[in-house]
């Protein structure tokens, strides 16, 4: 990982996982689910190949944390999903996309938030997160009349 783009040093992990999860959303869609019926198989396969990859690329601890967070994705979408019934996935069971899914969406974030532009301009991202935040708060509120703020 010490080639860099644009001067971002983990680009190659984050970039794959956000290039993951639009690929792998799409392939799971009703509208490709109209085309393919085996969908769900192919984003389960390319979500475990980026899972993988991913993981082969990371340091040890970064290891430990992937494994902890599939295990902790698998345990709280079998309580939140499938026991209470608080959501559900477009065919009614648990994508095994979704729990490797979480863990690479960790990985991302954990390594973005790692980057020296990141870091060196700390107090700015702070600001611009809450006050995206409270912008997306208030269109909710007036486009969908959603209380959840």
């Amino acid at each position: 990982m010490n080639k860099s783009f644009l001067g971002l040093k983990y680009f190659k992990i984050y970039s794959l996982v956000l290039a993951t999860l639009w690929l792998g959303l799409f392939l799971d869609s009703t509208q490709v689910s109209n085309y393919i019926s085996y969908n769900q198989h192919l984003t389960n396969i390319l979500v475990l190949v980026v899972f993988i990859y991913i993981y082969k690329q990371v340091a040890i601890k970064t290891k430990k944390l992937m494994i902890y967070g599939v295990i902790i994705a698998i345990g709280g979408e079998l309580l939140f999903s499938l026991v209470l019934g608080m959501y559900t996935y477009r065919l009614e069971n648990l994508p095994i996309y979704v729990p490797l899914g979480h863990a690479i969406v960790y990985v991302a974030v954990y390594y973005i938030i790692k980057e020296p532009l990141v870091i060196s301009n700390q107090n700015r991202n702070i600001t611009l997160l809450l006050s995206t935040q409270l912008f997306g708060c208030i269109m909710q509120k007036i486009f969908l009349d959603l209380y959840v703020c």
